[in-house]
């Protein structure tokens, strides 16, 4: 039996026909994005107004420009395009209420570490969830620049990824009704009043493209991804290219496996699945000594991250902290871990430190340290 309802497989397919960020205002930097957790790491929830003015106040304690309460604003909206933050009030709300995700805290965990290289790794996979499609254009132009610049490139690159996504869309779905209730959702799709009109796309202006490429060269930077001096991309960087675009056709990271299978589509594009997004290929299978290091360190992350990112109103953390953990050393290690495996073991060795809880939906669950 399928597990994914129709409605959420659409919902998933716009997605990754459509994975970038749309806002402009707010994008100047990762870290501010990023700091709208520490807000959040003696409270459940706040209101949009207070973490304006939380915003606004770190603005105020780096002696830089006043933030304007319409750019702090922005900066929430892309804090919650990327998952960090939830809306927990009302749709008809006034003011909008919001709370860190799963994924939020447990990026505060992966802070709190104090690793480098599992932070950055943790961060890019957030950032490429929600912002793929603006990404990797930017990594391919910096791998190779054209004398075209940055920004006509990001123009034709986006242009030609629209064009391509909707021709497949056509082919997988000809009957119009079904095919607009995902273009409906797409706001790169030009809209026509005619039902019988030709779907055509949205070509990016040229301040769409200043708005959207330039940040995001910064964000890349500040992801280890690029040097910082010599602009070109890093190894991480390299790997992160190769393995998302590895014949310079890039299509989208993909929805689940389950949700494609519910909509029943053929062909399906070559890509990663979003919640199986890996950056190296051909790792092999872990030896039990390294299984065993890898344990014991994953019980240290575990230990050293749980004050930051348990959840306040309960002393547990998601174990979404300890699985990006275990991806990040399979990369890392260049070795084939499997996380269900890691997690079993790791609780099974270490059942008087930890603890583990089911999830109320999912197949993540939570894990508490034991007298925490």
């Amino acid at each position: 039996m399928l597990s994914t309802s129709r409605d959420e497989a659409e919902r998933l397919l716009a997605k990754s026909l459509s994975r970038h960020i749309g806002y402009t205002s707010g994008a100047s930097g990762l870290d501010r994005i990023f700091s709208t957790l520490d807000a959040f790491r003696d409270r459940t929830s706040a209101y949009q107004s207070e973490l304006v003015a939380f915003l606004q106040e770190a603005r105020d304690l780096e002696q830089s420009e006043p933030l304007s309460p319409k750019y702090a604003a922005d900066v929430l909206s892309f804090a919650t395009s990327m998952g960090l933050l939830d809306v927990v009030s009302a749709r008809d709300a006034k003011i909008p209420r919001y709370a860190a995700s799963e994924i939020g805290r447990s990026l505060l965990g992966a802070a709190a570490i104090g690793d480098a290289g599992f932070y950055n790794y943790y961060s890019t996979q957030i950032v490429l969830r929600s912002d793929a499609d603006y990404i990797i254009p930017i990594l391919r132009f910096l791998e190779n620049p054209l004398d075209i610049g940055l920004q006509p490139y990001f123009i034709d690159y986006q242009t030609s990824l629209r064009e391509r996504r909707l021709s497949w869309l056509n082919q997988v779905m000809p009957e119009r009704i079904l095919l607009e209730r995902i273009t409906d959702q797409l706001t790169w799709v030009k809209k026509s009043k005619s039902a019988n009109a030709l779907l055509d796309v949205e070509i990016p202006t040229a301040n769409t493209a200043r708005h959207h490429a330039t940040p995001r060269q910064g964000w890349v930077m500040q992801l280890g991804m690029v040097d910082r001096q010599t602009r070109q991309l890093t190894p991480f960087g390299e790997d992160v290219l190769r393995s998302l675009d590895p014949e310079h056709c890039y299509f989208w990271i993909s929805p689940p496996a389950d949700a494609l299978q519910s909509l029943r589509l053929s062909p399906i594009p070559p890509g990663q699945a979003e919640d199986e997004i890996r950056f190296t290929t051909g790792k092999l299978p872990p030896s039990d000594s390294e299984i065993a290091r890898l344990v014991s360190d994953l019980s240290s992350v575990m230990r050293r991250g749980f004050p930051a990112a348990k959840l306040i109103h309960a002393p547990q953390a998601s174990l979404q902290l300890p699985i990006e953990y275990i991806f990040y050393r399979s990369y890392a290690d260049k070795r084939d871990y499997r996380w269900e495996d890691i997690l079993d073991a790791l609780f099974s060795d270490f059942k008087g430190t930890f603890e583990r809880f089911s999830a109320r939906k999912g197949k993540i669950g939570f894990y508490r340290v034991v007298g925490s």
